[in-house]
């Protein structure tokens, strides 16, 4: 679960399934070949990239998520890790914010409702 960033609270909860990926960065990655084949590298760091979606938001909520992400180059996100079973704050860059418009005003053509929305995290 994801709480907030920079100490400010989603305009909404995010959707309760959050994807996250604990990855390892490596170099140095070889295999053999053959029978008995083994792998070595060698571990840089293990990071974490968690993924926060929203299945809808009106466009009131959505302008609120865009100004906590607008400027910016890191984050302090504060986050459930699973790994120590605990709420913790790390530093993390964003990816790509994305939406779909699902509803506009028939006249002005100003969006009303997005989804589909997803904005993900990727630990410094």
């Amino acid at each position: 679960m994801v709480y907030a960033v920079d100490g400010v609270p989603f305009p909404r909860r995010p959707d309760a399934a959050i994807q996250v990926t604990d990855s390892q960065v490596v170099t140095d990655a070889q295999r053999t070949v053959g029978p008995g084949a083994y792998m070595t590298k060698e571990l840089l760091a293990e990071k974490l990239s968690i993924t926060a979606k929203w299945s809808h938001l009106t466009n009131a909520e959505f302008r609120r998520l865009k100004a906590m992400r607008a400027g910016k180059n890191f984050f302090r996100l504060r986050y459930y890790d699973e790994g120590t079973g605990t709420i913790r704050e790390g530093q993390f860059y964003s990816g790509d914010l994305t939406y779909t418009v699902k509803l506009a005003d028939r006249v002005t053509q100003i969006p009303i409702l997005y989804q589909d929305i997803s904005w993900p995290f990727v630990e410094r």
